[in-house]
């Protein structure tokens, strides 16, 4: 997951893979060096950028002398990315294969949703918040699918 900013003429954009947890940041094309976890340093300034937050949260840059936000959710983006989460609740009572199935499966809808949301090719708030829904139905649908198949293949 990719997220690119124009601020002040200078172009922000911060990576971090979604499986290694890999991250870097670079600024107007230059690469920053990764010094701990989530801090990047400038070699040739030497100025220190600490990233707080995270894709789903949202994310902003910190300096000793600004505050940079890369991305905060607007509230149907908080909608549409917290939407998946609720199947959770009815995976709960379906016993163990179901919650995991429903965890497993929300967590994913969750972060689809969430790179929708930042997604620059769909501009339309509206469209945005029916394609998190149509997912979440689709994610729902799928693990309680799942479930019932093998709730199924187990009382044969």
């Amino acid at each position: 997951m990719q997220i690119k900013k124009t601020i002040n003429e200078k172009t922000y954009v911060y990576d971090e893979k979604f499986f290694s947890g890999k991250k870097s940041l670079t600024i107007n094309g230059k690469q920053l060096q990764l010094v701990g976890k989530k801090n990047f340093v400038d070699s040739e300034t030497g100025e220190e950028y600490s990233v707080s937050g995270s894709f789903i949260k949202g994310i902003t840059l910190n300096t000793k002398s600004e505050e940079i936000v890369l991305v905060k959710n607007k509230w149907y983006e908080w909608i549409v990315i917290i939407l998946p989460i609720i199947s959770i609740g009815v995976g709960l009572f379906c016993g163990a294969i179901g919650c995991m199935l429903s965890v497993l499966f929300s967590l994913l809808c969750a972060a689809i949703n969430a790179t929708i949301c930042r997604s620059e090719k769909i501009r339309s708030a509206i469209v945005k918040v029916i394609i998190g829904i149509v997912t979440s139905a689709i994610s729902t649908s799928a693990w309680f699918g799942i479930y019932w198949l093998i709730v199924q293949a187990i009382l044969k």
